[in-house]
């Protein structure tokens, strides 16, 4: 079986799927900042139980396939979230994995909380990006928080891959000027940050 990787659905050309960060790899050192893969649904879950929502049969494959074909990396790292964790260890079964709370950033909180209730997940994330939200952090604080923690982990040169959420990806894109407006990330895609760009934001 051939299997498909999705690619962006958000239409900006900063917001990578998996293959064309695999591409950018060949020829640059840096950190591949990528969603986990295909979980299950939310529907009808609180959000205390969140964390611990697997990947799907399929979410399996495709972090599986995913390894087999990423090539050489130094380091990984991941969210501490289930559904990270288990698509850093298909990726890369026989690495050691750093998690991080750092890889989980967003603007936690009550009140967002509140917002993705009133207007949903799709206009509350865009309100937080754009800077109508601010909640218990901005996205700019985020964004900032991530790259230099990643910045601390990553040996110039090499290849880092990080596993997260679309959220910090989108924060850590806007932070780095990459986002262009984009609210949503697809599973294992994201964004390739080379040690240059690193560097001048550091």
């Amino acid at each position: 079986m051939t299997y498909k990787f999705p690619v962006s659905r958000t239409g900006a050309s900063d917001i990578y799927s998996y293959l064309d960060i695999l591409k950018k790899t060949r020829s640059n050192n840096g950190i591949m900042l990528l969603r986990h893969s295909i979980r299950h649904s939310f529907k009808g879950m609180p959000e205390a139980g969140r964390d611990e929502v697997s990947l799907t049969d399929e979410g399996h494959e495709m972090a599986i396939k995913a390894g087999e074909i990423i090539g050489e990396i130094n380091l990984v790292c991941s969210s501490p979230v289930l559904r990270c964790i288990q698509t850093a260890q298909h990726i890369l079964p026989n690495s050691t994995i750093h998690s991080s709370k750092f890889l989980s950033g967003g603007p936690f909180g009550e009140e967002w909380l509140r917002l993705k209730e009133d207007v949903g997940w799709s206009d509350a994330i865009r309100r937080w990006l754009d800077g109508d939200f601010i909640g218990s952090k901005s996205v700019h604080d985020v964004g900032r928080d991530i790259v230099q923690y990643l910045a601390e982990l990553h040996e110039a040169g090499l290849n880092t891959l990080a596993i997260t959420h679309d959220i910090v990806i989108l924060a850590v894109a806007e932070y780095l000027g990459m986002r262009n407006r984009a609210i949503s990330v697809p599973e294992i895609g994201g964004i390739f940050i080379n040690d240059g760009l690193l560097e001048g934001k550091m």
